[in-house]
């Protein structure tokens, strides 16, 4: 039996709307799949009861216990995947909830045998992604269990930890991960430890590959957008039968901007600078992505949502923090609203009202 693995834990809804909206993306491939089960590890099975699918309850006890004496939120990926292992024996592909399927998951299993791996995908060598990182492990030696010295600062390699997938016979990595993991986050309290140690002991002790052309995995700049997508849809199929569900989806607009994704991380790299809240932030990023839809990729309720968001939360800034601005950011706040005010693609009515909003920032 092969098991895709879910870890859904916490009070942000928005995770379990995720796994959810991941869930049934796969569920239209599987079907009745006699060879693969879907399972979810969560704080909150009720949440899946509905879905054909494997849930178990994971317990606030694990959860601290799993975190480890740093509470490393990341580190609970780890331990839950060899938790769930050792008890089903089954090949194992735990994977994020900020996904969506593009091909059969049953073709993840495929890439995963005695000696070979799945991950996400490689993204860059540890030496580029972290440079100081590495000066911190160079000062510290990182040993293997066997007490071997592993050069991750010259030769290490970075996968994203979307997906991870391992045969029961290569289960005991898992150990040999966590080891390097705890020892690297001790000395740096880097973010992506779990990413970073998961993926260096995969590539040196298997064939590891990646397979971002089955799934997608959402996240950075874009994320919020896409959790909007997701909350919509959720919200319109909830009272409709799984099958049901799964056909509606045939009307989600499965689009994503990755080649012009940098601009929204330009946007959210300037707002800090300017000292922006977050839903400043996130208006800005909805406005340019409005306008970057020329060709309406998304569906027209998307692009109205995003924009009645970033109305809202300009709408929403008080007096007091517009004062707090520096000058150079009030202008890019202007300017950001009459590019907007400028295009083809408002109402008069809403250009009127927006053009009040930019009022405000003067």
């Amino acid at each position: 039996m092969n098991d895709l693995l879910y870890l859904v834990y916490g009070q942000n809804k928005i995770y379990y709307q995720q796994g959810y909206f991941s869930i049934l993306t796969a569920l239209r491939f599987l079907g009745e799949s006699k060879s693969t089960r879907v399972c979810v590890f969560t704080e909150n099975p009720d949440y899946f009861s509905d879905l054909p699918i494997v849930a178990e309850k994971l317990t606030d006890d694990q959860i601290k216990l799993w975190q480890g004496k740093a509470q490393y939120n990341h580190r609970l990926k780890n331990v839950a995947m060899k938790f769930w292992m050792d008890k089903y024996k089954n090949k194992t592909i735990l994977v994020d909830t900020d996904t969506w399927y593009k091909k059969n998951p049953e073709l993840l299993f495929q890439r995963v045998s005695p000696g070979f791996s799945l991950m996400f995908q490689f993204e860059k060598y540890i030496q580029q992604a972290l440079p100081t990182l590495c000066e911190r492990i160079v000062e510290n030696n990182i040993v293997s269990q066997n007490g071997n010295i592993l050069d991750i600062a010259k030769d290490g390699q970075l996968w994203n930890s979307g997906v991870v997938g391992l045969s029961y016979d290569d289960r005991h990595l898992l150990d040999e991960a966590l080891y390097v993991l705890d020892q690297v986050y001790d000395i740096t309290k880097e973010y992506v430890t779990e990413q970073l140690a998961i993926g260096e002991v995969l590539s040196r002790n298997t064939k590891l590959s990646g397979c971002d052309d089955i799934l997608a995995h959402y996240y950075g700049a874009e994320i919020n957008f896409i959790n909007d997508k997701v909350g919509i849809y959720l919200n319109l199929v909830e009272k409709l039968s799984i099958s049901q569900k799964i056909n509606a989806l045939v009307d989600f607009h499965f689009v994503r901007y990755r080649k012009k994704i940098i601009k929204l991380f330009l946007i959210k790299i300037h707002s800090k600078r300017q000292g922006f809240s977050k839903d400043v932030m996130r208006a800005l990023q909805g406005i340019e992505l409005y306008l970057l839809d020329e060709s309406n990729l998304y569906d027209i309720s998307d692009q109205k949502n995003w924009l009645r968001n970033s109305y809202t939360n300009l709408a929403s800034v008080s007096n007091s923090e517009i004062n707090c601005f520096e000058l150079k950011g009030k202008k890019y706040l202007v300017t950001a609203i009459k590019k907007l005010v400028d295009s083809n693609k408002l109402s008069q009515a809403d250009k009127t009202r927006w053009l009040e909003i930019c009022q405000r920032f003067y």
